[in-house]
């Protein structure tokens, strides 16, 4: 029986990805509902802790009360799903707690002048391939930014172990997900 279905359900930026790296790997997770058990992952689950802090800190307060209890979620899901990972899930916790802070107090300045026109909007796009078939493009926005000269600016948040800031600014243009979500 398949889980998935492309008229009905569209297709994302992670399913096209994993169809890209191999096609019987995607065949088994979305149509058989296959996966792979791969334990706790520090980088995505990071990510996932921090992204939670960016959806859920209200950027004109102080006070990072909702912020912390929003990567506390995060951290009870992974607790859940990894139980024998506990003391690393409580140390990368730990890590994003105290990172969030330093992270909000260095774009404060830079960020004046900027607002959300959103965030975290899911889209869901259809689109016409070269051979006439229509697809619908899915996904979610992390923001669409406002800045001061009326310009707008998608926002995709990511989390690095080390920041590059030549090669990440190069290779935008060529990113997938980056030009997936331009194109939605």
């Amino acid at each position: 029986m398949a889980t998935w279905n492309l008229e009905r359900d569209g297709i994302s930026y992670s399913m096209l990805t994993k169809f890209l790296c191999c096609r019987e790997r995607f065949r088994l997770y979305a149509l058989e509902g296959v996966t792979d058990y791969e334990g706790f992952q520090i980088a995505l689950e990071y990510g996932n802790f921090f992204h939670a802090a960016l959806e859920n800190h209200d950027f004109t307060k102080d006070s990072f009360k909702d912020t912390f209890a929003a990567i506390n979620r995060e951290a009870n899901k992974c607790r859940e799903k990894f139980p024998s990972a506990l003391e690393e899930i409580y140390r990368w916790e730990t890590i994003c707690q105290k990172q969030f802070p330093i992270y909000v107090n260095r774009w404060e300045s830079e960020d004046a002048g900027i607002s959300y026109l959103f965030r975290e909007k899911v889209f869901r796009t259809p689109i016409e391939l070269p051979n006439g078939k229509r697809v619908t493009m899915r996904g979610k926005w992390d923001g669409m930014l406002m800045k001061p000269d009326g310009s707008q600016q998608l926002l995709e948040n990511k989390t690095k172990a080390y920041i590059d800031l030549d090669n990440l600014s190069h290779s935008l243009s060529y990113n997938l997900q980056t030009n997936w979500y331009l194109i939605a």
